[in-house]
């Protein structure tokens, strides 16, 4: 935690010191911007932008958005990075996770939902699709890293592979 503050802001209540805005410079990497208590360099307050409205714009001069970014956005060392909506989410995990993108789509009160996501579980690399299911293990489409296609199941035993209780297959000339 660096202590070398250029320009700091303290908010003084009753003659007690309570929080600090701190700015500050990285020698040639950078500046900062640090929220926290002015006696004690460990506790670190939330740095709140636009607390009561109105947009953040990085890149952009004119911010459409609650946070717009004009230009490319880097997530580095995350344990989960989320985006959410009323009805679905975009989830990115780190390397070292089970699944790498889930995009899933999520309404009401249900665990019904759609969505597709990819999987290294260490035994092999798949893309998942499901529609309409309450977990990817049914009523999904996997296509495995070998090329191999399964619908109904997460173990194709051949290049194209379809399990269902009914008919699994027509193919109609008209």
């Amino acid at each position: 935690t660096s202590t070398d503050t250029a320009f700091r802001i303290n908010n003084t209540v009753g003659g007690v010191s309570g929080g600090t805005l701190d700015f500050g410079q990285n020698g040639t990497v950078g500046g900062w911007i640090q929220s926290r208590n002015a006696g004690n360099y460990a506790t670190n307050y939330p740095l709140l932008l636009n607390p009561n409205g109105g947009n953040v714009g990085i890149g952009t001069t004119a911010p459409g958005a609650a946070l717009d970014i004009g230009g490319n956005l880097r997530l580095v060392n995350t344990a989960n990075a989320q985006i959410t909506a009323p009805n679905g989410f975009l989830d990115l995990r780190p390397t070292n996770a089970t699944y790498g993108l889930i995009l899933r789509d999520h309404t009401g009160a249900t665990t019904a939902y759609s969505g597709i996501r990819t999987v290294d579980d260490g035994t092999s690399d798949r893309m998942e699709f499901a529609v309409g299911s309450d977990s990817y293990g049914s009523g999904l489409v996997l296509i495995q890293g070998d090329g191999s296609v399964s619908i109904g199941t997460i173990q194709p035993a051949a290049k194209l592979n379809i399990k269902a209780n009914y008919e699994q297959l027509r193919l109609t000339y008209t």
